[in-house]
């Protein structure tokens, strides 16, 4: 079994969210608006 990381780089400043399973990050607080849909979706 390997296990390792995968690294997504947005666009610095701009919103980026990324969402593995159950792990949603967002990479600065410009993702804040769009990482907060991603979670409200989840508990829907």
């Amino acid at each position: 079994m390997e296990i390792g990381t995968d690294f997504q780089e947005g666009e610095p400043w701009a919103p980026h969210v990324v969402v593995d399973r159950n792990l949603v990050t967002g990479q600065n607080p410009a993702s804040a608006g769009p990482l907060a849909g991603e979670l409200l979706k989840r508990l829907r």
